[in-house]
């Protein structure tokens, strides 16, 4: 199996102001670019699902 890494961030205070928050923003960008079936990185999008 290959190898493909991805990484999710959320941005302070732009996507949050707590550290819960900032993380489940972080895990949903991750898990997005996770499906899109991409390695690389995804930043959190203001108002996108789960926002």
């Amino acid at each position: 199996m290959p190898w493909a890494p991805a990484s999710g961030f959320s941005l302070y205070p732009a996507h949050g102001d707590t550290l819960g928050k900032l993380l489940e923003y972080a895990d949903s960008a991750m898990y997005q670019i996770k499906r899109s079936g991409k390695n690389g990185y995804q930043i959190h999008a203001a108002g996108a699902a789960g926002a």
